[in-house]
């Protein structure tokens, strides 16, 4: 195994502290996660590596919390943290190999026939994939290792230091990925439960029986959840975060390959849609050629046809208790129970739980096959070794694709963090100097809580995480899982426009500037305000760095603009609802004949999953010497309508040839609150022979519900005003953008006026 290891990623382990398994994405964040929690965190359980000034739990980064832990308290090792961390999960692929070894001689085989399995096995065991992102998962020996443990206390008299030990091992798995722990728990409970419905004559009179799943199981999931919610100090995160169904395994994730040369033509043979990345889970051609076998026989001794004995072994027992953990990561608990049981719904990425699944089906497999070779004399013994080799050994060949294409990919890009470019050195020592108290990157960035999105490029997230590593200011900007969801709305609206009250300021102590960011990617017309008001302060080939003032971050005109409608109001143009002012020397009706509005009571439905339209212009309708805005109110009747795009396309006159020239995502926007979101999205209509539409369209297979009111299109030298409420809260709208002063976040219901707002509407 260890000379494999060499072969594939002796690049890694030659020189494990200079190089990072991956350089971007999920990856890059992990080890960034991990060396903030390590190098600049004073508190075990709370990291300030982003969603600057919240910070957040330890448990939610996917930084390798008891790892961090240990160099945390051992500061001397910290330079080798990185070597460490790639070291730790190139050897857990041997050590998954050795704790399948001793699992296989536990139930009997030869030690050449353990060999053939553990090797096998490991090569095609899922978790490798994760070495390309969620590195906290890509330890796989947890499983093995807990069910070899297992087996071990069931087997001796000494029962309590067995349970002990899958105690720590299980607390240990919590510790590192709360996941690895979770689904070692459910497959232990599960045994005991399969035991004690199987067995209850036998086994239910002795108090180990009893006591074992309570120190196995309960402890650690009890010490975890002590441990976490003790310490959380956040108290509104996503209950049921969105992609569960998605990321969920399906059955042909677990008969199809992933990884060529044999995905290819199963792709042809079975026509399946695309398998999404957390639902990969493929048992291996040989598991489900000898689940067909074993089926078949255990059938023929039911019917009485059979002289065959059975297998004086647990394997049913652990296969129907990983069996179980697997209708968990298709979803079917969750789908019986989640509302009996409301915590069942709190899990995303349930297709990893189906890695249980692979360890036992494989060496349930493995076992059966050699049992039916030697045990039950079916072939001579050259015969039977050879057989054995081929099927066990071709788990083997398989799982060669998956090594082959990963060290291909992995493990080549230089440690950024500890050692950044020249270029990214530069902007560390500039931002370094400034004194600041965050980094605000642009574009901006937010992932980790479904309900609220805000996604960057590549490229920004390559160059926003050393620098604020290397310079030890945190990001303003939301990178972990399943992040507070007032939180999230708060640093949003960080790039709104100063008429929307921010009050992330109300968390922030302290007058020190912010560094604004920017990597060389195109910033969309909210961020380029931002950007706009800071002041230029370093600029290189991979990025610009800029600085802006606490004020300027978190300016406020809302009053000014108050008190500009109540001043101007009886000079201002009205239709309907609204009333329109001008700021531009070109023809006043020419710009208010540019203005569209919905009528008064117009709202437009819809589901997500369909092609709904809010406006069309006919060609030569709009001005193509006019940058327009178009905004307009939205709310998620269901909560998972945010997941929505706005799209602007333009197309010939009979609707053909369609192009969809921008769209933006809903639960992108910076303005937010819990049920709703104020849309922005602002072009020019370059093209005066093409129809133009404002349109919906959310993810085919969701029926979620939405409605929009209170649409208007102008062109930015027309400003328009209307009164109205926003999160139960009576307000004006400035172009759409409440100018609510406080109480956004949990504003109460009913309709109290604001201070200084003209009361009524145009009929008053």
């Amino acid at each position: 195994m260890l000379a494999f290891l060499l072969q594939f990623y002796g690049h890694v382990l030659q020189a494990p502290n200079s190089v990072l398994l991956t350089s971007g994405g999920d990856g890059l964040k992990n080890y960034f996660t991990y060396a903030w929690h390590i190098e600049h965190d004073e508190h075990l359980l709370h990291y300030r590596g982003s969603g600057y000034p919240y910070g957040e739990h330890v448990f939610f980064t996917d930084g390798h919390p008891l790892l961090s832990w240990v160099f945390q308290l051992l500061p001397i090792l910290a330079p080798w943290k990185i070597g460490v961390l790639n070291t730790v999960l190139i050897l857990g692929i041997a050590g998954c190999a050795l704790c399948v070894f001793v699992l296989l001689r536990r139930f009997g085989l030869a030690p050449w026939a353990c060999f053939v399995g553990a090797f096998s096995i490991t090569l095609l065991q899922p978790q490798i994939l994760r070495l390309g992102g969620h590195l906290s998962l890509a330890h796989c020996w947890f499983i093995p290792l807990t069910w070899y443990l297992l087996l071990r206390t069931r087997a001796s008299d000494r029962w309590l230091r067995g349970a002990i030990s899958v105690c720590l091992v299980i607390t240990a798995a919590f510790l590192t990925h709360p996941y690895l722990g979770l689904m070692n728990t459910m497959f232990v409970a599960g045994y005991y439960g399969l035991l004690l419905v199987t067995k209850l004559r036998s086994v239910g009179r002795q108090k180990r029986t009893w006591s074992e799943p309570l120190i196995m199981v309960v402890v650690p999931l009890a010490l975890f959840l002590l441990l976490m919610n003790g310490s959380d100090v956040s108290a509104d995160r996503p209950a049921t975060p969105g992609g569960a169904d998605i990321y969920a395994t399906r059955f042909v994730s677990l008969i199809v390959a992933s990884q060529d040369p044999f995905v290819t033509p199963l792709s042809e043979f079975f026509r399946y849609e695309r398998l999404e990345w957390e639902s990969l889970c493929y048992l291996g051609l040989s598991s489900l050629l000898i689940l067909v076998m074993a089926g078949a026989v255990q059938v023929d001794r039911w019917a009485g046809r059979s002289t065959r004995p059975a297998p004086q072994d647990e394997l049913p027992l652990y296969l129907g208790s990983a069996f179980l953990v697997l209708l968990f990561a298709m979803g079917e608990w969750q789908r019986l129970l989640g509302y009996s049981i409301p915590m069942l719904a709190q899990f995303r990425g349930t297709g990893r739980f189906a890695w249980v699944f692979f360890h036992v089906c494989t060496v349930f497999c493995t076992v059966r096959v050699y049992q039916y070779l030697f045990a039950e004399g079916l072939a001579r013994k050259a015969v039977a070794v050879a057989a054995f080799t081929i099927v066990i050994g071709f788990y083997a060949v398989e799982g060669w694709a998956y090594h082959r294409n990963i060290s291909k990919a992995f493990g080549h890009s230089p440690d950024i963090l500890d050692r950044p470019d020249p270029q990214q050195a530069q902007l560390i020592e500039a931002a370094r100097k400034v004194g600041a108290q965050a980094i605000v990157p642009l574009p901006y960035l937010h992932v980790g809580s479904e309900r609220y999105v805000k996604g960057a490029p590549e490229p920004l997230q390559a160059l926003s995480f050393p620098v604020a590593y290397g310079s030890a200011l945190p990001l303003m900007a939301g990178i972990t899982s399943r992040a507070s969801l007032g939180h999230t709305r708060d640093l949003l609206a960080i790039t709104s426009p100063p008429a929307y009250t921010k009050d992330l300021a109300k968390a922030i102590a302290g007058s020190a500037p912010f560094v604004l960011l920017r990597s060389n990617d195109e910033l969309d017309m909210d961020e380029q305000q931002l950007w706009d008001r800071g002041k230029p302060l370093f600029q290189n080939e991979a990025g610009a760095l800029r600085t802006i003032t606490r004020e300027s971050l978190f300016a406020s005109n809302a009053q000014r603009l108050q008190a500009q409608f109540n001043a101007q109001r009886s000079q201002m143009h009205q239709r309907g609802p609204w009333w329109f002012s001008t700021r531009d020397s070109l023809s006043e009706p020419h710009l208010l004949s540019q203005t569209f509005t919905a009528g008064e009571h117009d709202v437009v439905s819809g589901v997500a999953r369909d092609y709904n339209g809010l406006r069309r212009f006919l060609p030569g309708e709009l001005d193509s010497a006019l940058t327009y805005e178009a905004s307009f109110q939205f709310e998620a009747v269901d909560p998972g309508a945010v997941n929505l795009s706005f799209i602007l396309e333009h197309t010939r006159p009979d609707e053909t040839d369609g192009v969809w020239e921008l769209l933006r995502n809903i639960r992108a926007m910076p303005m937010q609150v819990e049920d709703a979101a104020i849309v922005t999205l602002r072009f020019r209509p370059i093209h005066p022979d093409r129809a133009y539409k404002l349109l919906f369209k959310g993810p085919d297979a969701s029926n979620d519900r939405y409605k929009v009111t209170n649409f208007v299109l102008r062109p930015l030298q027309v400003d328009a005003w209307r009164e109205g409420a926003w999160n139960g809260q009576a307000t004006l709208f400035y172009n759409n953008v409440p100018l609510t002063v406080a109480g956004r976040g949990t504003g109460p219901s009913g309709n109290s006026r604001i201070h200084g707002q003209v009361h009524g509407s145009s009929s008053d």
